[in-house]
């Protein structure tokens, strides 16, 4: 079975994609202040 995607849709997806790799880039830096702000601190 095929699956097939609107153009529309398409853009939506791209989107969605977009954003995500934004949302992943913005925690890594989250997490690694968070692991700056422990040793911080730590010490």
């Amino acid at each position: 079975m095929t699956a097939l995607v609107k153009p529309r849709d398409a853009e939506a997806l791209q989107g969605v994609a977009s954003i995500r790799k934004h949302y992943l880039e913005a925690l890594n830096l989250v997490e690694r202040l968070h692991r700056h702000l422990l040793d911080v601190i730590k010490d």
